[in-house]
């Protein structure tokens, strides 16, 4: 049961993770001056 536990979270790790790549991507085509990257980066 712990196991499956665990892989279910790697796998909305990994979901998260492909997310913020798309994102950034979209982003990145968006405004190709490569203005710093995403809103939630802000200090």
């Amino acid at each position: 049961m712990g196991q499956t536990r665990v892989a279910a979270r790697v796998d909305i790790m990994m979901l998260r993770v492909v997310a913020d790549v798309r994102m950034v991507r979209d982003d990145e085509v968006g405004s190709e001056a490569g203005v710093q990257g995403r809103p939630d980066a802000a200090p």
